[in-house]
This record gives structure tokens, C-alpha cells and sequence, in this order.
């Protein structure tokens, strides 16, 4: 009551709070994610095995989906690495991390197959904004790939990459898991 008999004296004072609370609205409006009517999968795979990324990504491509792949222009010349990755997190629904036996590490004195350093960070950037449930990890079946024992829990999605001319084929039950599981979980 004081307030609006304050208010009719110094109409100022409502501009001066109308402009404070539009400040505010965009500032806080940085941080909300648009809605989109598809949903964007971010694919991180090293270069070695960026040819399965590309069978994924047209595995999908009938499918609601946006795929992007890292590959495919999404690092510019002059931006700085981690920042466009942390632009992908906030766009994206959901990340595939696909885990290739591309380096060989000595792990107490034995040698193993291990995935690039950079896809399991990506991963690991990917798990801690989106959500474990949202960073898919995909390895090859039948591979003895050494991973980090923090990823020991997770669950990944088994996929079987053959050379030729039925590629598409042998990774369809990969592609159909990746389907099932993200339109159970919709956009974010």
C-alpha cells in the first residue's frame, strides 16, 4: 500500500524496477536451453573410427533427430577447443562417445587396446552436464578395450563393426539400442 502511494508520487520508480527485472530475465534467459522440435545427438569418436560415426549417424537419419558429428565443422579455425565443446553440451540432448581401441597403454605391465584420450574426456564432459543417462558410451563387442575404472559401472552399448559391403547391417542392433533408449528419454 505504501509502496503504491510511493509510486504515484515517483513513477520513476517503476521504470527503474522494470528495467532492473528486464536485466535480470535476460541474464537468467542465457542459461535456458530452447526448446526444439528435434532432438540433437553430439557424436564423439576419434578420427580412426570416425567411418562407424558416420554408419551411426546415417542409422539415424531418418529419425527425429539432429546428429552432429564432430567431424562435420563444428571446430572453427580461430575458436578455442573446449569452448565449442561446452557450446555442443549446452545444445545438446543427449552425446555417443564411441570408444575405438585406436592407442595401446602398459597397465601393470600388460599392454591393452585403449580408447583416445579426448573421447574419454568428451565423455566425461558430456556425463557431468547432461547426465549419465544421457552420455552414451558404444564399444565394440568382442574387444578387450581398457577403459578408466571410473567407467566400470556404466553400461555401454555393444556394437559390431565389419568392413564391406553389409556395414550398415551389423550395427543396426547398435543404432536401434541408441533409438529405443534415447526416444525414452525425449529431448531435455
Amino acid at each position: 500500500d505504501k509502496f503504491n502511494v510511493l509510486g504515484k508520487k515517483h513513477p520513476e520508480l517503476y521504470k527503474s524496477i522494470a528495467q532492473i527485472l528486464s536485466r535480470r530475465l535476460l541474464e537468467r534467459n542465457k542459461f535456458v536451453k530452447p526448446i526444439s522440435e528435434r532432438i540433437r545427438i553430439f557424436i564423439i569418436s576419434s578420427t580412426e573410427s570416425i567411418k562407424v560415426a558416420r554408419l551411426i549417424a546415417d542409422g539415424l537419419q531418418h529419425d527425429p533427430f539432429d546428429v552432429i558429428l564432430w567431424s562435420e565443422g563444428v571446430f572453427k579455425v580461430t575458436n578455442y577447443t573446449l569452448q565449442t565443446l561446452e557450446d555442443e553440451v549446452d545444445q545438446a540432448d543427449f552425446a555417443i562417445a564411441l570408444t575405438h581401441g585406436d592407442d595401446t597403454a602398459e597397465v601393470r605391465g600388460k599392454h591393452w587396446p585403449v580408447p583416445r584420450d579426448n573421447v574419454i574426456f568428451e565423455l566425461g564432459l558430456f556425463m557431468g552436464r547432461l547426465g549419465r543417462s544421457r552420455a552414451l558410451l558404444m564399444e565394440p563387442r568382442g574387444e578387450s578395450i581398457k577403459l578408466p575404472s571410473d567407467l566400470a559401472g556404466v553400461t555401454a552399448i555393444g556394437y559390431k563393426y565389419v568392413p564391406g559391403k553389409d556395414e550398415n547391417s551389423h550395427l543396426g542392433p547398435a543404432v536401434n539400442a541408441v533409438r529405443k533408449h534415447i526416444n525414452s528419454l525425449g529431448p531435455r
